[in-house]
């Protein structure tokens, strides 16, 4: 019955969300709503310790590999969509009829099969895969399953979660800090100068009252985070994007304000003499944590390629995304350290918001000032709450995923209401355990060095891995592994290139670490 697959009713369509509804402009916000978020507070301070110089060529170097392997994921999505294709298309030809002419059930597949597609003949030309880009969605945990294997993929899901653990983590420290140094409890710390952003070590080690001034603000956060988490997913995503502009706009106004503020303040004999402005070998490793970290939209490249109408114009948007957002960060990192290093040296915060805690605009409109200080210093509480939520959902789901069938068998979690019930407890978990951590530590170049490390294997090392593999297992099975997105960058030697640049940074990063 080979011969006749195409009259084969293919199966209901469960692509998830809408398929093709963003323009180039939808798309490019998107794509800068999954970039920008708590990340960019640290790319100054990140600057100052490794140095301008080397700085600003690591941060080029860190886009450039991060555009690559965006540009791979969506090279490796439709290869893998023709692959998937392709295993329906052997299984329905492996139908058998029966003697009373009923047909013989298909032999079980091991691949999830994926509908509203070409039919079946048309998947092979004259022996070669037509890559496209369809109405499927197929998540970077499919993939590596695809081509990777189950080890492959589940070293990506471990990451991944350790990624969005770290990352909430961050999130809770970070909005805490900005709350406990914005609007300080005095009925608790009463006349102790706390500078909780200046914390280096265990917060048990600072003054009692300060700890408990923060430990309000963690708990306050908590509280608005189960709110948050009681909302629709679609609903978070509409709050987060709203934010995002948020954000951008207060993005822009640093660097407004201290593009204003440095022909007045800049001192070049100050920061001449100042060599690790140039490069500081001691401060380096805190870099690449916070470059990646900045720049990780990797596990969101199937959802941006699948909601993109026009699918030849997702690589130019990425291009131009991540270059703005390179720039961006540039110039952000590159004014911070000029302004405030010629104030004196260290005198930039690790959560850069609050340098604007004295911003007086030059003396004029004071309350202007003191409402634009505010709107600065709270930006990163308003982008970690959003973030933090939908990370705590996706942890929560992927745990329930891989959740061993033991424990489903629990008496506790049996039926669907015991689903309902480990699904709870699993939220409440990703929830408390951050939390918990931001609770004893705040140093946030710490944490983002060490959301930086699982980072490294999200943004290079897999998506690198799924392009020679995905080409190598295509052009066996296919005779071809060219799509119609492939580049001068599609060939093995970038991949390579961006191998041993991974490779290198991510031995310094934790060398410097530990």
């Amino acid at each position: 019955m080979s011969g006749d697959s195409e009259q084969l009713p293919l199966l209901d369509d469960h692509t998830p969300g809408p398929e093709g509804t963003l323009g180039r402009m939808g798309l490019a916000a998107l794509t800068l709503n999954f970039i920008f978020g708590a990340g960019v507070v640290g790319i100054p301070y990140a600057f100052e310790q490794g140095g301008l110089v080397v700085s600003v060529l690591t941060l080029g170097l860190c886009a450039m590999f991060a555009l690559m392997s965006m540009l791979w994921l969506v090279e490796v999505q439709s290869r893998g969509q023709a692959w998937v294709l392709a295993r329906q298309a052997d299984a329905y030809s492996g139908i058998e009829i029966n003697a009373g002419g009923s047909a013989a059930a298909p032999r079980p597949l091991t691949l999830p099969l994926i509908t509203d597609s070409p039919r079946t003949p048309a998947l092979r030309g004259s022996g070669h895969m037509q890559y496209t880009l369809g109405k499927e969605c197929i998540e970077l945990s499919s993939l590596t399953g695809i081509f990777l294997s189950k080890t492959g993929q589940r070293v990506y899901t471990i990451s991944l979660m350790l990624y969005m653990l770290s990352a909430s983590w961050a999130y809770g420290a970070i909005t805490s800090v900005s709350f406990a140094e914005t609007f300080p409890l005095t009925f608790i710390t009463g006349d102790i100068a706390c500078n909780m952003s200046q914390v280096t070590g265990a917060l048990w080690l600072v003054p009692t009252p300060c700890w408990m001034g923060y430990l309000v603000y963690l708990f306050g956060f908590l509280v608005v985070i189960l709110i948050l988490m009681s909302l629709k997913t679609a609903w978070m995503q509409r709050f987060q994007m709203c934010l995002t502009l948020y954000g951008l706009s207060m993005i822009f106004a640093m660097i407004f304000t201290a593009a204003i503020a440095l022909p007045e303040h800049f001192d070049a004999a100050k920061l001449r003499a100042n060599t690790s402005v140039i490069f500081n070998f001691k401060g380096f490793g805190t870099v690449f944590g916070s470059f990646v970290f900045s720049q990780l939209v990797h596990m969101g490249v199937p959802t941006l390629t699948h909601v993109a109408k026009d699918k030849g114009s997702i690589k130019s948007t990425f291009v131009v995304v991540i270059s703005f957002a390179c720039v961006l960060y540039m110039s952000l990192g590159i004014l911070s350290v000029l302004l405030f290093d010629s104030l004196g040296e260290n005198k930039i915060e690790k959560v850069i918001t609050l340098n604007w805690a004295d911003y007086t605009a030059g003396g004029k409109h004071k309350a202007f000032a003191r409402v634009l200080s505010n709107m600065i210093r709270l930006f990163p509480v308003a982008t970690c709450s959003a973030g933090f939520a939908l990370y705590a959902l996706t942890l929560s789901n992927s745990l329930f995923q891989v959740m061993p069938e033991s424990v489903l068998q629990w008496r506790t979690f049996r039926g669907k209401s015991g689903e309902r019930r480990l699904q709870t407890v699993l939220k409440t978990m990703c929830i408390v355990l951050p939390c918990s951590l931001a609770a004893i530590l705040s140093n946030v170049a710490i944490i983002m060095s060490v959301v930086g490390l699982s980072g490294f294997v999200i943004a290079y090392f897999t998506p690198l891995f799924l392009q020679l593999r995905s080409q190598e297992m295509c052009q066996r099975k296919f005779g071809s592994s060219r799509t119609p997105y492939d580049s001068f960058i599609s060939s093995p030697t970038y991949c390579y290139a961006c191998l041993a640049f991974a490779s290198l940074s991510l031995l310094y990063s934790i060398y410097n670490l530990f």
